[in-house]
């Protein structure tokens, strides 16, 4: 009995596409979280943490898988044109991650160090927003009751340098406080 031969050609394929396919669903839907707007907060994670180095991964295995294909094409071994096409497919799959990742390029969502608070049976998440425009910065404060955030946008001078950054606390009334130094920045009771 001849032993089964991985088909490496289609399964770079398909991951690349279907890996493509969420982060390019992820950039039209969660890439950053929108001013007064609703938002599955993980989504938002997931798509400014994990969208650079995913393209990276799909365009190197569409390169090797490139690399492996040529000497096949060159003696036209049995099978280079089905291994062609999924190649081609892979190399479409590498277009489409890295056109997925692009708003990454010039803006770019983080989370502040302790910006996750717990209080009142929701999660407050406070992040930073950040693009080669200054005029773009914004802290970010994301109200959850569940997976669904309500997010706004908190303007600061201190936003030009990043220093120093905010904090995100309870205060002694039980109101949620976000606070950059001396200066309160938002308020509200939960």
């Amino acid at each position: 009995m001849t032993a089964r031969r991985i088909d490496y050609s289609l399964i770079t394929s398909l991951a690349g596409v279907v890996i493509a396919g969420v982060y390019a669903g992820l950039r039209l839907t969660s890439a950053f979280p929108p001013d007064g707007g609703a938002v599955v907060y993980g989504f938002v994670w997931v798509y400014n943490y994990t969208a650079l180095p995913a393209s990276i991964l799909v365009v190197l295995a569409a390169l090797t898988a490139l690399f492996y294909w040529v000497p096949q094409a060159i003696v036209k071994r049995p099978g280079f044109r089905r291994d062609g096409a999924l190649l081609l497919l892979a190399l479409l799959a590498a277009a489409a991650s890295v056109w997925a990742a692009l708003p990454l390029g010039r803006t770019i969502y983080r989370e502040v160090p302790n910006g996750t608070l717990a209080a009142a049976g929701r999660t407050y998440h406070l992040g930073v927003r950040v693009s080669g425009d200054a005029a773009q910065n914004a802290y970010t404060l994301c109200d959850c009751p569940g997976p669904v955030c309500e997010c706004r946008y908190l303007y600061d001078e201190s936003l030009k340098t990043l220093e120093p950054l905010p904090a995100l606390k309870v205060d002694p009334a039980g109101r949620i406080v976000v606070q950059v130094s001396d200066r309160i920045l938002h308020e509200e009771k939960p």
